[in-house]
Parts: C-alpha cells; structure tokens; sequence
C-alpha cells in the first residue's frame, strides 16, 4: 500500500489533462469521496527467538500477533498489516 495526497493528485490531474478532452470531474469527485488512509503504525518486531547456530529466528508483530520465521531485521513492512518495522516505539 502507498498513501497518496488525495488534494495533491486532484490538482495534477486538473493540470495534466485539457479540459475540453478529457473530464476528470467524475475521478476527482471519487478521489474527494474516498475514505482517508490511517496512519502507518511503525515499531520493532519482538524477538521470541534470536538467530543462532542451530535454529532460524522467529519474531512476532506487535500490532497484528502474526508471527514469522525470520531475523529481526529480515522484513522492514508485517505482510499481514502492513506495518512499518524499520523502527519506533
């Protein structure tokens, strides 16, 4: 998922499009009514279990409970809600 500035693409398509060809009037009146984006949650894994020697890592979200065979630092984003792992609170 990448959050866009609804405001933002409303203008460069008012801008980008001649009016006389093409109507964006429909598209930003969807873009206005769509629901806002919430704001990206942003922590740490918790670690259950470091890597070592013998075995792989496993780390947990904190947010969403989903729990992964992997090195603490192996995915920056949850694949199962999206939340941004590259640090925080």
């Amino acid at each position: 998922m990448r959050p866009i500035d609804a405001d933002a693409l409303i203008k460069w398509l008012d801008n980008y499009y001649d009016s006389e060809k093409f109507t964006v009037g429909r598209f930003c009146n969807m873009v206005k009514d769509s629901p806002t984006i919430e704001e990206r949650k942003t922590g740490r894994w918790f670690v259950i279990h470091a890597p070592d020697d013998l075995h792989c890592g496993f780390v947990k979200c904190p947010f969403c409970g989903e729990e992964l065979i992997a090195e603490p630092n192996e995915y920056n984003f949850c694949p199962d809600c999206g939340a941004d792992m590259r640090g925080g609170k």
